[in-house]
């Protein structure tokens, strides 16, 4: 009799570990990473700021309302921040954690790709980016070509894609 009592409550407590599991993974707790590309926006969105920038981070995850799945609003693809620069021309940035640029060019991000290839064929400046000082460096360069030669500016930004 006690081992059949003794089997039931590793049944019952094995099934409260996998639920308690399921709820924190619903809730978003429990995670094994910190979100490094949420550092990454920071740093930038800082920094954009400081040079006069006028940037909205997008989210275009689906978000959990009332227990109800929604659409962000965004259609997929979009950048994670965009804005103007002082001068006017169109700003749109991707955020990838540190190291992880390649991801730009994994299977199901074409239209990621068509957006930013997009923004810069309109004269725009879209980069990815995976730190404030690949931010830096690409503007900076990009704004001393496209004094002297817009045209050559795009293909600046085309080059600097992962």
């Amino acid at each position: 009799m006690a081992d059949r009592k003794k089997s039931t409550l590793d049944a019952l407590e094995s099934f409260s570990r996998k639920d308690l599991k399921e709820i924190d993974r619903l809730c978003g707790r429990g995670r094994k990473n910190s979100k490094p590309e949420k550092l990454v926006e920071a740093d930038c969105m800082a920094w954009a700021k400081s040079q006069g920038w006028e940037l909205q981070i997008y989210e275009s995850k689906s978000v959990n309302i009332s227990g109800v799945w929604r659409s962000g609003g965004l259609k997929a693809g979009h950048a994670d921040a965009a804005g103007l620069l002082p001068c006017g021309t169109s700003v749109a940035l991707e955020f990838k954690a540190i190291g992880k640029l390649s991801t730009f060019n994994k299977s199901g991000n074409e239209r990621q790709k068509d957006f930013i290839i997009k923004r810069i064929h309109m004269n725009g400046f879209a980069v990815v980016v995976d730190s404030v000082e690949r931010l830096k460096s690409i503007y900076m360069r990009w704004s001393e070509i496209r004094a002297v030669n817009p045209a050559e500016a795009k293909h600046y930004l085309l080059s600097m894609l992962p």
